[in-house]
């Protein structure tokens, strides 16, 4: 069942979500697929919204996602995808019904934000779309892009009302006058525009900028134009005169973001310089800065950061995180986050309500599945936590770390019961026998042979170590339901059954035409189920020896196999050598016939105890259920 491509591939997932599909089987067969609610962005967030009753925020990102947050409790209630490269900017309709996001994939999509359902695509710019933004009525939508246009839709059809042309380079941001009338854009030719709505006509250029102007705004009179780019600075403007009314210095890297409060009275910039700052717009003076100190050296870029509309909240962006600001004190209300650093491995508890990850940071987390909120964190390692696994009865987890050491803790408190110590490098794989009385654990100890690693078995009541040996590399083992036997593959086509305590050999199964790649028990130890390179997994009996049942039906090495539903069901898969999109086949084991193919996974899979849900990481380094 373990192999040492699938921890791999496990200690890089971060907690996602992504709707597989499923194919070749009947309704009452194929499995139940949902989505789960997110941690966090895998990638940089690009930009963040309030909704028009601040109850929830959006932000979308690097990863191609937009996703909606609860601001009370900092949940993710929504994943929405579609967009097939990072999305640049996101906002939500004057009634909040809807959300748009605008993406390098030249284009911009509206969602529906009770179902996340996709009502529309625009299509028409040919370059990458930087910033998209609703007129105050909700009937129109403007959006500015590296074609070095502006471009106004009809949000109802999605038809293209008109274009707006004059910039010498990228706009890289737009935004409606409050009464609609008027246009703004910035762009990389460091000029600020104003143009007539209605006509397409450019009524004013705004020039003073010394480099490109990456944010604009207007204030909520119409009277003052507000810009923000390269030069490191803000600027804000007459809107009937194109005068320059003021200057606002401080900042020690390229503005990423300006907007006004709703008052008109402040604004806010975020920064490449991992700060937003709030100023007063009549004296121009600083009013207080929010440091965005928990993302540290993680926040290679800006920090977009958006006012609730009642002016009470700043939301801010760092690299995958959000946080929420009190507005007139600059004190953080919540973040919205969950390790302080990338996310590694990510387990299901038995009774499929909770989810385990493990961090950078040393720190486990255990989660609730049904609304993603953290519940307990488990801290003692010193290091990098990659592996972890729940006892059967969901009482234990079991962590392994880059600190050399495996842990043992109490779900239900977060206490550490026992620290296992013996391995002289990471641990990487942790394992309880089925009835929760041995541990079985690898590591890449530094020995006499490079290509070999080190398991451990241990007793889980005790901590004492029971044996320590070397596998090679590419090997693959599961420990039996009572943990007094392991079944093994090693170089060749066969694999072994072992006695677990001594390492003696049992009995040797043989019959693949190639290399073994992955090994499986039953949950009651009778049946052992394993994979090879020469595209079969096969259904074997563990006392006897004897082949049950060759499955048929993948076109490339079988990398891994599992068993689910008491033994009734077989997982497997396999990547295609050429596009490297990996299949996962799920099989019924009496009769050896094909339920469902699931496509877009990278392999790496797990069951739930009852055969129904599949937790699967997919090649996008997102895992779903």
């Amino acid at each position: 069942m373990w192999t040492d491509s699938k921890l791999l591939h496990c200690a890089s997932a971060l907690f996602v979500s992504l709707l597989l599909f499923a194919e070749g089987a009947s309704a009452q067969d194929r499995p139940k697929i949902e989505i789960v609610p997110s941690i966090r962005h895998s990638r940089m967030i690009t930009s963040v919204a309030f909704s028009p009753d601040g109850t929830y925020a959006l932000s979308g990102g690097w990863d191609n996602t937009l996703r909606l947050w609860e601001v009370a409790t900092a949940r993710v209630l929504r994943i929405s995808y579609g967009h097939t490269n990072p999305i640049w900017s996101v906002a939500f309709s004057p009634d909040g019904a809807s959300v748009l996001s605008a993406s390098f994939d030249k284009t911009l999509k509206l969602w529906d934000t009770a179902t996340g359902q996709l009502i529309r695509t625009f299509e028409g710019h040919s370059g990458s779309v930087w910033s998209a933004v609703f007129s105050r009525d909700g009937t129109r939508i403007l959006s500015g892009s590296g074609d070095k246009t502006l471009r106004m839709w009809d949000a109802a059809t999605g038809q293209l009302i008109r274009a707006f042309k004059g910039h010498t380079a990228e706009v890289r941001s737009v935004a409606f006058s409050p009464d609609g009338t008027r246009a703004l854009s910035g762009g990389s030719d460091k000029t600020l525009r104003m143009w007539d709505a209605a006509t397409g006509q450019l009524i004013r250029t705004f020039e003073g900028h010394t480099a490109e102007i990456r944010s604009v705004a207007f204030s909520p009179d119409g009277t003052r134009a507000l810009s923000g780019g390269g030069d490191k600075t803000l600027r804000m403007w007459d809107a009937a005169t194109g005068q320059l009314i003021r200057t606002f210095e401080g900042h020690s890297d390229l503005v990423w973001s300006v907007t006004f409060s709703p008052d008109g009275n402040r604004v806010l910039s975020g920064s490449w310089d991992k700060t937003s700052k709030v100023w007063d717009t009549a004296s121009g003076q600083l009013v207080y800065t929010l440091v965005e100190g928990n993302l540290g050296k993680n926040t290679p870029a800006g920090v977009p950061a958006a006012f609730s509309a009642d002016g009470t909240s700043v939301l801010s962006a760092g690299f995958d995180t959000l946080t929420l600001w009190d507005a007139a004190t600059g004190r953080v209300i919540r973040s919205f986050a969950g390790h302080a650093s990338s996310i590694g491995p990510v387990g299901v508890s038995p009774n499929g309500a909770y989810v385990l990850t493990g961090g950078r940071d040393g720190v486990l987390k255990l989660w609730d599945a049904d609304i993603g909120s953290p519940i307990r964190t488990f801290k003692g390692h010193t290091d990098r936590v990659i592996a972890s696994a729940f006892s059967r009865d969901g009482a234990r987890v079991l962590s392994g770390s880059d600190d050399k050491t495996l842990r043992l803790w109490d779900t239900a408190t977060g206490e550490l019961i026992r620290t296992f110590e013996g391995h002289s490098g990471q641990v990487w794989l942790v394992r309880f026998s089925t009835d929760g009385n041995r541990v079985l654990s690898g590591g890449s100890d530094p020995n006499n042979n490079s290509s070999a690693i080190t398991l451990k078995l241990w007793d889980a009541t005790t901590g004492l170590l029971i044996r320590s040996w070397d596998a090679y590399e590419r090997f693959g083992l599961d420990l039996s339901p009572d943990g007094t036997r392991l079944v093994t593959i090693g170089r060749g086509h066969a694999f072994e059954l072992q006695d677990a305590a001594t390492g003696r050999v049992i009995r040797t199964f043989e019959g693949h035409m190639d290399a073994v790649n992955s090994v499986a028990f039953s949950s009651d130890g009778a049946l052992i189920l394993s994979g090879s390179k020469d595209k079969t997994l096969k259904l074997w009996g563990a006392a006897s020896g004897r082949l049950v049942r060759t499955f048929e039906g993948h076109e490339a090495a079988i990398d891994e196999v599992e068993f689910a539903a008491g033994g009734k069901r077989a997982l497997s898969s396999s990547q295609n050598p050429g596009s490297g999109d990996w299949t996962l086949k799920l099989w019924d084991t009496a009769t050896g016939q094909l339920i469902a193919t699931f496509r877009g996974s990278s392999g790496a899979a797990e069951f739930s105890p009852d055969g129904r849900h599949l937790l699967v990481q997919t090649r996008d380094k997102t895992l779903a259920i």
